[in-house]
Formats: C-alpha cells, sequence, structure tokens
C-alpha cells in the first residue's frame, strides 16, 4: 500500500528525471532515490547506445560479484516499456538471487534497461515495487529519446562545425549541404533558400570541390564517414 511520503518521493523522483540535465548524474540520481522506496542489493542503469556509459548503486554486495555482472542483453521487448520480475519467467532451480528489471520503450525504439537485485537470503521483489516501476518507466523512457535526440543535434552541430573549419565550406554551402543530406532536390533547395536553381548548382559544384567528390552518392558517402568516425 502506497503511504503518502512514498506518493510524495516518486513524485520527486519524477521531477529530477526531467530536471536533472547531466545524463550520468540523472540515472546515479534516480537509482539513489528509488533506493529509498524499493530496497535493493544491487542496481544497474545501462543505456542501449552504450555512449554514456552506465550507473550502477551497489550496497551489501559489491560490483564485481556475480550477482551484478549478469548480462542485460538478452531482454524481454515487446515494442514497449515494461517491468518484471526475473523469478516469473526464470527456472527456479537456477536461482543466485532476485532481479527485477525495467526495460525502457519509445516509439518501438529501445533505450535501456535498469536491473535491481537481491541476494537469495531476502525475499523476492513485491508486486509493488513492481507498480512503483510502473509509475516511472514511461517518463524515463521519454527523457531518454528526447535525450538521445539532443545528443545527435549536438553530433550534427559539430560535424557541420569541423566541415566549416577543415574544408573551407561557407554559411550558405552548410544551408545547402544541409538540404542535400535531408533529401531535397535543387529546385526545392533553391525554394527553400530563396535562391536561383543555378546559384543552388553553384554552390553544390563548390561543396562536391572542396569535399573531394563528384556526386550525390559520393557525398552521402563522404557525410556517412565522418559520423562513423
Amino acid at each position: 500500500m502506497m503511504r503518502n511520503k512514498d506518493w510524495m518521493m516518486l513524485n520527486g523522483i519524477i521531477y529530477r528525471i526531467y530536471a536533472t540535465e547531466d545524463f550520468r548524474k540523472m540515472q546515479r540520481i534516480f537509482l539513489e532515490r528509488m533506493r529509498t522506496l524499493i530496497p535493493f542489493d544491487g542496481a544497474v542503469f545501462r543505456l542501449a547506445d552504450g555512449r554514456k556509459g552506465e550507473q550502477a548503486v551497489c550496497g551489501e554486495m559489491t560490483c564485481g560479484e556475480e550477482f551484478m555482472e549478469r548480462e542485460l542483453q538478452e531482454e524481454l521487448y515487446g515494442g514497449q516499456s515494461m517491468v518484471y520480475r526475473e523469478t516469473d519467467f526464470a527456472d527456479p532451480g537456477h536461482q543466485r538471487g532476485y532481479g527485477l528489471r525495467m526495460t525502457l520503450v519509445h516509439n518501438e525504439k529501445y533505450l535501456g534497461t535498469v536491473a535491481f537485485f537481491r541476494s537469495p537470503e531476502r525475499e523476492d521483489f513485491q508486486y509493488r515495487d513492481i507498480f512503483l516501476l510502473d509509475m516511472v518507466k514511461e517518463h524515463l523512457a521519454f527523457r531518454l529519446d528526447e535525450g538521445e535526440k539532443t545528443r545527435v543535434r549536438q553530433e550534427d552541430v559539430r560535424m557541420e562545425e569541423e566541415l566549416a573549419v577543415n574544408c573551407g565550406l561557407t554559411r550558405r554551402e552548410m544551408e545547402i549541404l544541409r538540404c542535400i543530406m535531408e533529401g531535397q532536390g535543387n529546385r526545392q533547395i533553391g525554394e527553400t533558400l530563396v535562391i536561383t536553381e543555378n546559384t543552388v548548382k553553384k554552390h553544390i559544384l563548390n561543396i562536391y570541390r572542396k569535399l573531394g567528390v563528384r556526386s550525390r552518392v559520393q557525398l552521402f558517402k563522404k557525410i556517412q564517414g565522418m559520423e562513423e568516425e
């Protein structure tokens, strides 16, 4: 049964999910504060892209023990966020402790997993714990999805800055390059930037020359290669 104090703490956690700009800090705060509502021996918050790392919180158990080394790759995934106890799906004969997992999905895109663990000496997680995570899972999924979009935009800006500096692209050439990468044709680019189609063609030839390519296909490959570096 949820107490007024629990509801207040839960609302505070949801607020921090949105208000904490730094991802790693948000992960750490989330685990630390959820511990006051769901006691656990260890927990890990892992993001799908792997580039923001993960956050782990350990209590009586250390992160080096077998309990915390379980792989999080084989997740139950049905196209939406979900919360489940490992004992509801695992073979009891091989139980090495208790796990409660939350997979985070937004618009059918897998974004990460939060897993809580308890040692075999303690009792399993209860349905109250599942209810608590159900209350926050969509907030976390939305926050992670928005954070991913922000990261992509920041990488695009970084790449544009590198192109401008390393290849000597002008501001107008950068605007045309963005339009090309969005799939716009010459006429559409001219309408978007309010310039003639001939002017667009001249700028594109300059872009090709500066990037060392001869066609849009080569240009796309060049840009994709820079994004993967």
